[in-house]
C-alpha cells in the first residue's frame, strides 16, 4: 500500500512541476510577444511620423515661394496596449530623427530625409497666427497632433505641435 501512495504523490509532484514549467513558459512567451508588437506599433508611429514630416520638407523645399507654412494632423494610436507614448525630434550628430517611445527600453527612431537643411523650433517659439501650438514632444492621446513645416524667407522650421483651440 505504502508504494501505491508513493508513486501517486511522486507522479502527482511531477504533474505539478511540468504544470508550472508549462505555465512560466507561456507567460514569457507572451510577454515575448507583446514586446514584438509594442516596438512595431512604435517603429509604424516613428516611421509615420517621418515621412509625413519629410513630404511637408519636400513640398516646402520644392515650392517657389519664399515664405510658406504647411501642416498635418497625425492619424496615430492612442497608445501601445494600454501604454501612453511619446514623439520628439531628436538631432542626433546632425541627422535629424523621429523618435517614439514609453520607456527609456522601448523605444523607436525614423530617420528625417533632408534633415540637415532644417531648423527645428522648441515650444518657446510662437506660432500661434497659424493655428499651432508648438511642443517639444506629442503625447499619445493628445487631440490633434501635428506635424508642421514653415519656410521664412527661404530658411526651413519645423517642429511638432497640436492645432490650437
Amino acid at each position: 500500500m505504502t508504494s501505491t501512495v508513493l508513486s501517486e504523490v511522486i507522479a502527482f509532484t511531477a504533474f505539478i512541476v511540468l504544470l508550472s514549467i508549462s505555465l512560466v513558459y507561456f507567460t514569457l512567451h507572451q510577454a515575448a510577444i507583446a514586446i514584438s508588437t509594442d516596438k512595431a506599433i512604435l517603429r509604424d508611429v516613428a516611421e509615420y511620423t517621418a515621412t509625413s514630416l519629410t513630404n511637408l520638407i519636400s513640398l516646402t523645399n520644392s515650392s517657389k515661394e519664399s515664405s510658406m507654412f504647411l501642416m498635418k494632423i497625425l492619424s496615430i494610436p492612442q497608445d501601445v496596449n494600454g501604454k501612453g507614448y511619446f514623439i520628439t525630434l531628436k538631432n542626433n550628430t546632425g541627422i535629424w530623427m523621429v523618435v517614439v517611445y514609453y520607456s527609456e527600453s522601448m523605444k523607436e527612431e525614423a530617420k528625417l530625409w533632408n534633415s540637415r537643411s532644417i531648423n527645428v523650433l522648441s515650444e518657446d517659439d510662437n506660432l500661434t497666427q497659424y493655428g499651432v501650438k508648438l511642443l517639444s514632444e506629442i503625447p499619445s492621446g493628445l487631440m490633434k497632433p501635428v506635424v508642421w513645416c514653415w519656410k521664412k524667407n527661404g530658411t526651413i522650421f519645423v517642429g511638432l505641435g497640436k492645432v490650437s483651440e
